[in-house]
């Protein structure tokens, strides 16, 4: 645990580790005035927000994860990368991509760091949701800046280099999906110690690829993908997708992912996954129109399969 501390005293910068991590260290005979507890309690304090009912403590801050998408989407809308406040945003991005080596680099080695984490403390444990965010707001100004090059190949290369051997992406680290692990008779172990690949995570990085690395189905990795989602779609026609909105998330990234890599739209699978997205959406007025989220997904699971 203690080399694994972030700079700001927290593990891995999530309050739930961290909070545990200091009921272990107490445990062991550490004092509640030891500078380790001392600096996760001021690493605690730094992630609690203020709202009308009261206070807040978020999990993990999100500021690598909200600048990435901002930059992104303004860029998308128009903005130069070199107005002002993408340039800003930019330079954060930048000093944000991880240098050191995390436990991904066990089932990675050979490898160097080159991926982006959630949270602006996050030094260690770089994900392939924001190192592929990330890229997508630099791809423009790495066109002509060379140091935003040489940092949007590094990420590019790190997360190729963290596809699974089933084709698939996971979110921290590869080929971790144990079915000894996923089946302990411990609650949440399938959830919280083994990191599968995913739809959402899959087909999100396919779309990056396709669309900003010039990547096709012509590409055996990206081929591996493809097969990889055909073979995980429900028999109704959507994907699951474990880390958003259940099968709604895992069927849009899905199909805009294998779209993005070339798979025509006309073809079977995406056609099926299309007729299960516009079977499910609520009858709404258009201009409310919204599908089953949060806690709705119980329902939808139970109509859908």
């Amino acid at each position: 645990m203690l080399s694994r501390i972030e700079p700001d005293g927290t593990l891995y910068n999530y309050s739930t580790s961290t909070t545990l991590m200091i009921y272990a260290l107490l445990a062991r005979g550490y004092s509640s005035r030891d500078p380790v507890i001392q600096k996760a309690v001021a690493g605690l304090k730094a992630s609690v927000c203020s709202q009308a009912a009261g206070v807040h403590l978020q999990l993990a801050t999100s500021a690598v994860w909200d600048t990435a998408l901002s930059s992104h989407s303004l860029q998308r809308s128009g903005l130069s990368f070199s107005h002002p406040a993408i340039s800003q945003a930019n330079r954060y991005l930048l000093s944000k991509q991880q240098t050191t080596y995390g436990d991904w680099k066990i089932r990675n080695p050979g490898v160097k760091p080159g991926g982006w984490g959630f949270s602006d403390h996050n030094t260690m444990n770089p994900d392939i949701d924001d190192t592929t965010a990330a890229l997508r707001a630099l791809h423009n100004q790495a066109k002509t800046d060379q140091l935003a090059a040489a940092a949007w190949n590094r990420g590019l290369v790190w997360l190729l280099s963290m596809q699974n051997d089933d084709g698939g992406w996971p979110a921290f680290e590869k080929n971790t999906d144990s079915a000894l692990v996923r089946n302990l008779p411990i609650e949440g172990a399938d959830t919280v110690s083994t990191d599968p690949s995913t739809a959402d995570l899959t087909g999100r990085t396919l779309e990056f690829l396709g669309r900003y690395a010039g990547m096709s189905v012509s590409d055996p990795r990206i081929a591996r993908a493809i097969s990889w989602l055909l073979a995980n779609q429900q028999a109704d026609g959507s994907w699951y997708g474990r880390w958003g909105i259940a099968y709604v998330y895992g069927t849009w990234a899905a199909l805009t992912g294998m779209i993005a890599v070339g798979l025509p739209p006309d073809y079977p699978a995406i056609q099926k996954a299309v007729l299960w997205l516009q079977r499910i959406q609520n009858p709404d007025e258009p201009r409310h129109s919204s599908f089953f989220f949060a806690d709705r997904n119980a329902m939808m699971i139970r109509e859908y399969g």
